[in-house]
């Protein structure tokens, strides 16, 4: 079972997901390459926070709405990479 797994997104929800799940994927992959050295899910939090801090997903997190209030400013946030 997943967290939200039943909800349906709109299609500009819909981007933004995609947009992150492409840097998601990216960073993921990037990490696994490393042999470890940039794949911060492998190390300590301590040792990894840096990497966590520096992450495009973790940089998209911080700019997302929170709550039960969402708003679509988002889209124009999303020019990070």
């Amino acid at each position: 079972m997943s967290l939200g797994g039943n909800l349906i997104m709109d299609d500009r929800e819909a981007e933004v997901n995609s947009i992150l799940m492409d840097f998601k994927v990216r960073e993921f992959t990037e990490g696994l390459d490393s042999n470890g050295d940039y794949f911060g899910a492998a190390r300590h939090f301590f040792h990894s926070k840096s990497l966590i801090e520096a992450s495009s997903v973790f940089k998209i997190i911080k700019i997302l709405p929170k709550g039960i209030n969402s708003n679509y400013s988002i889209l124009i946030q999303l020019e990070i990479a």
